[in-house]
């Protein structure tokens, strides 16, 4: 499918109990907006600057994944929990990371933490 087609495939799902999570590029979406002023394909450029204020669609279906998220963290992370929690202080704060979300997790993949 191609990208426009792709994007316009289903709207974002939401969770009753997950504020919406801004999307996070390093790029400037202002630069790119002024840049793509006299793009000739506006429908294109409209994607791409949605994209990246808002994130990208990929056509993932989630309900039917068979992905089961972890129900715990490995052992290396619950012995040292201040630098797991240092690593996710520093991650958020760098906007790599969003959360906490509260109890119900159910609409995310997450994995397992743990120190190497």
């Amino acid at each position: 499918a191609d990208l426009l087609s792709l994007d316009k495939q289903r709207p974002v799902a939401s969770h009753p109990h997950m504020d919406p999570v801004k999307s996070f590029s390093p790029l400037v979406v202002s630069t790119w907006r002024r840049e793509l002023a006299c793009f000739p394909d506006v429908h294109f450029r409209d994607y791409v600057l949605a994209g990246l204020s808002d994130g990208f669609r990929i056509g993932f279906d989630h309900a039917g994944a068979k992905c089961k998220p972890s129900r715990r963290n490995m052992s290396s992370a619950t012995t040292n929990g201040r630098v797991i929690d240092e690593y996710l202080e520093q991650e958020t704060n760098a906007c790599r990371l969003a959360g906490p979300f509260g109890t119900d997790c159910s609409a995310l993949q997450v994995s397992p933490l743990g120190i190497i």
